[in-house]
């Protein structure tokens, strides 16, 4: 499968992940960082949804926030149209912005709770360049 999106992803600027696997993220992850290409995660779990963009490689990387233990696969809950809608705007939203606007923001995750609309942003710290 590395392999695979290896090749596919070679001519790709920027990769948007709605995938509901975390090995896929996990490869996702490693190979953008490899490469310093901009990915943006979402997901949506019932009423839960994420957005996590990860612009650049000093970023924390993927398995560091999200581990299989308190992230469950997204294939364990259903999940409805209008939620993956909104989730997806919103992943859509963060590109747009990173595309037209100067970089002025560090790292976070948008966590929502649809249920009860509550939107939660969880800022995090860069990693120090080595």
């Amino acid at each position: 499968m590395k392999v695979n999106a290896d090749v596919l992803l070679q001519d790709a600027d920027i990769i948007l992940d709605c995938v509901d696997n975390l090995a896929t993220r996990y490869l996702l992850d490693d190979l953008c960082s490899k490469r310093s290409t901009p990915v943006f995660f979402s997901a949506v779990e019932g009423f839960k949804g994420f957005i996590y963009s990860r612009k650049k490689s000093n970023y924390p990387p993927y398995p560091d926030i999200f581990k299989p233990a308190n992230h469950p696969d997204c294939r364990q809950k259903a999940s409805f149209g209008a939620g993956v809608g909104l989730i997806s705007c919103l992943q859509c939203l963060e590109v747009i912005k990173y595309l037209t606007f100067e970089e002025n923001e560090g790292p976070f995750i948008m966590d929502v709770d649809m249920k009860n609309n509550i939107f939660n942003i969880i800022r995090l710290e860069e990693e120090s360049a080595l």
